[in-house]
């Protein structure tokens, strides 16, 4: 059965949600946010993995104008597709899509330090 919501979406109670491709870049995004204090304002959510399912991507697109969607994609071509579906389904809001420097994966970049602006 594929999975019909983002991993930890039920937890959203906030405007500003990362989301990244994999279960440890959400767990690394999780602990930044709690040790940045962040947790009111922020909400860690990931797809499980690049391939995104239809009806995860039906969520996305139901929600797209809810939150302020922030992509963390990573530096590899299954990151660019990954990218091109969420923004393909988030296009009637206003996605911003980040990549974390040095061709890191989120959660390498995070724990080297690396947190973007603005989140």
């Amino acid at each position: 059965m594929p999975v019909r919501t983002p991993a930890n979406c039920t937890k959203i109670t906030t405007l500003t949600d990362p989301h990244v491709e994999g279960l440890f870049d959400m767990l690394v995004t999780a602990q930044i946010i709690q040790d940045k204090k962040l947790q009111r304002e922020v909400c860690a959510v990931y797809t499980n993995g690049a391939m995104v399912a239809g009806p995860m991507l039906k969520w996305f697109k139901e929600h797209s104008k809810q939150y302020d969607f922030v992509l963390i994609r990573d530096p590899d071509e299954a990151g660019l597709s990954w990218e091109k579906h969420l923004k393909d389904a988030l296009a009637d809001g206003k996605p911003i899509t980040l990549t974390p420097p040095d061709h890191l994966d989120p959660d390498e970049a995070f724990l080297s330090g690396w947190w973007p602006s603005g989140i």
